[in-house]
């Protein structure tokens, strides 16, 4: 199988106390991609970690999201 690199957003800066950080959206369908549970693969530093969508809300336009590492 094939696999195909898609960014989906950015992550920013940290947001609050409860582990949230800015998204600067990339899809226009951000429902469907950033769904809880949703897993992305990041490379950080030359390391690859999983991260998974623990959960996410808007405010204000500007998107949220909370993961979880596995």
């Amino acid at each position: 199988m094939s696999t195909l690199d898609v960014i989906v957003a950015t992550i920013g800066r940290a947001h609050g106390l409860r582990g949230e950080v800015a998204l600067t959206l990339r899809t226009d369908q951000p429902e469907e991609r950033l769904r809880t549970g949703a897993v992305f693969a990041v490379d950080v530093a030359g390391r690859e970690r999983t991260l998974t969508v623990a959960s996410t809300r808007t405010q204000q336009g500007r998107w949220y999201a909370r993961f979880q590492e596995v």
